[in-house]
């Protein structure tokens, strides 16, 4: 399966987010936690559906022939010749392809997995688009910034939990009470990865159970907004992080006097007032500001959310100098990694200049290597990679992994002998073997640089990212945060999450020199051109990452202009209250 392909099927999640408008205006003005167990439950049902392709094709028949009930010498002889590299002479016979090899080009599969990551969308936008501004309507404001920064931090551990999750699952057999006769180091070890999504799916059944058991408004939210019917605004020395109707700000209307009440109006949702709440919510220019700058910052570079707790009560300015100042580090690092890179350790037969593919060689030209698999093996001493044993000339199989009488490495010994000390000492044993796998160049300095470059950034980036979150909430009113929610997850999945996969798996195919072709459908990528990867992959990254700090820039501008406006209505004011004393 190619990346574009890829990138298509995971864009499901996203699409789904589009409904995020129609489902938080409803949902904000409904019985929350009710929506957030229907979100829930979406999330479990996703899981259910991808374990249905297990269900209708089954493990497969190679996967049943491993194994000791379906021992059967010719089914063994069958497996394990098509699983190891052809040898010189090669057959060049045409490949075989019976039914079940034919569906492994079915869409069938394809359609079910981006049918779960649509309902999988619904289920994230339902639970973490109302369940955020559930949480902040039902505690301090002083406590938000701490608790999205637990939340943010526990989904952190959900991939590490994951991971264990599928350790254990794939230590176990594609059929648990079948009795393997490889074990898990064998590359042809399928392990239960369907377990998995049966186990996660249940669990999110539950938890939907508890949370659908939670009260519309917790009793300390309740009791405190039967207390204070009115929520007054009060306009002091700095700007409070909750602005009143920004968007007449913005317009140049007459700001709210200090003594003006804001009546807090329950309302039920109707299709004829969902327009003038649109409209409120889009004339917001910081709103606006803030998700067209978390568009870019997606596409750029996709950060990870990580956890910093921060106590201290922000304000907006603060919060997007910060975003701006750690979005130009990040922006800087991601130039950087352009150039890091890896030892290059190229095959036989691709030019490292040009990319010019030929794998017949004088050596193996008489071995009919047309159509073989790629199935690279390496001459360690050489550090030489070919693209199979038929390639390298190999004409035995010492064992699984071995293979000897490599006419072309022999070759290239005598070739580079007369230059090489170390090649002049190899015994005749070792001139001519290879070893099933890719040459593997070092990369630990790089790797360690390249992570620790990433962990700056993604610090950095993480740190404003309860920022953002606080300032989308403040900047609107208190009966519109829902809806400005949802405005966030439609702006976001529509210019962000759902072209992004697509546009960078077109961009990495694109780097692709090898395809894997099996009975006239194309598979996966085998290898690509790395400096080209590289380079295409992070400049498009920082570029677009360039315009994410532009519209920072601007919101910051925005919220600028904001505190100079109220700066000077208060100045005004303290000058008048000094006049009328004196």
């Amino acid at each position: 399966m190619c990346s574009f392909i890829l990138g298509i099927i995971l864009s499901g999640n996203e699409i789904s987010q589009i409904l995020s408008l129609i489902l938080m205006y409803y949902g904000g003005a409904g019985h929350r936690p009710r929506w957030l167990a229907a979100g829930v439950g979406f999330s479990a049902l996703s899981c259910f559906i991808l374990v249905i392709p297990h269900l209708i094709y089954g493990p497969g028949k190679a996967a049943l022939a491993l194994t000791q009930e379906y021992l059967d010498r010719s089914v063994i002889t069958n497996t394990t010749s098509i699983a190891l590299p052809s040898l010189c002479p090669g057959t060049n016979e045409r490949e075989q392809c019976d039914e079940e090899d034919l569906m492994d080009g079915s869409l069938l599969p394809r359609v079910l997995v981006f049918v779960s990551q649509f309902v999988l969308g619904i289920g994230t936008t339902l639970y973490f688009g109302l369940g955020q501004t559930y949480l902040d309507d039902n505690t301090k404001k002083s406590n938000t910034p701490m608790l999205l920064g637990f939340t943010f931090a526990l989904r952190t551990t959900g991939p590490a939990l994951g991971f264990i999750l599928a350790y254990a699952c794939l230590k176990l057999y594609i059929v648990p009470s079948l009795h393997p006769v490889i074990t898990d180091k064998d590359p042809r070890w399928l392990g239960a990865w369907w377990l998995g999504w049966i186990i996660l799916g249940c669990l999110l059944l539950i938890f939907a159970l508890l949370i659908a058991i939670f009260p519309r408004h917790l009793p300390r939210s309740e009791k405190k907004s039967k207390k204070k019917k009115k929520i007054t605004t009060k306009i002091e020395g700095e700007v409070p992080l909750k602005i009143h109707n920004q968007s007449e700000v913005f317009n140049e209307s007459p700001l709210p006097e200090p003594e003006k009440i804001l009546q807090v109006e329950q309302h039920e949702p109707s299709l004829r007032d969902f327009p003038v709440t649109l409209k409120r919510v889009l004339s917001n220019k910081i709103l606006l500001c803030n998700n067209l700058s978390a568009v870019f910052g997606i596409i750029g570079l996709i950060p990870y959310f990580t956890f910093m707790a921060n106590r201290i009560k922000p304000r907006p300015m603060r919060l997007l100098s910060w975003n701006v100042f750690g979005g130009l580090v990040a922006f800087v690092i991601q130039i950087t990694y352009v150039f890091i890179s890896c030892e290059k350790m190229p095959i036989e037969g691709i030019s490292t200049i040009s990319n010019e593919i030929n794998f017949t060689t004088s050596c193996n030209v008489g071995c009919n290597c047309d159509g073989v698999k790629y199935s690279p093996v390496c001459h360690e001493s050489s550090m030489t990679t070919y693209f199979s044993a038929c390639h390298a000339g190999c004409t035995n199989s010492i064992d699984a992994k071995r293979y000897g009488n490599c006419s072309c490495v022999a070759n290239i010994i005598i070739n580079h002998m007369a230059n090489d000390t170390n090649l002049m000492n190899l015994s005749s044993y070792s001139i001519d073997t290879v070893v099933l796998g890719p040459c593997l160049g070092k990369c630990v300095k790089p790797y360690i640089f390249f992570v620790a470059l990433s962990m700056i950034s993604h610090l950095l980036l993480s740190t404003g990212k309860i920022g953002n979150v606080l300032v989308n909430y403040r900047c609107v009113e208190q009966k519109d945060k829902s809806v400005a929610q949802g405005v966030t997850l439609m702006i976001v999945s529509l210019f962000a999450l759902i072209p992004g996969p697509i546009v960078y798996g077109f961009i990495i195919d694109q780097s692709c020199l090898i395809w894997d072709y099996s009975c006239g459908t194309q598979g996966n990528c085998w290898y690509y051109d790395k400096d080209k990867f590289r380079y295409v992959f992070n400049v498009t990254g920082a570029y677009l990452y360039g315009a994410d700090e532009e519209d920072k820039r601007r919101a910051f501008i925005q919220e600028n202009e904001v505190q100079n406006v109220h700066d000077i209505k208060n100045d005004d004011k303290v000058k008048n209250e000094a006049k009328e004393k004196y």
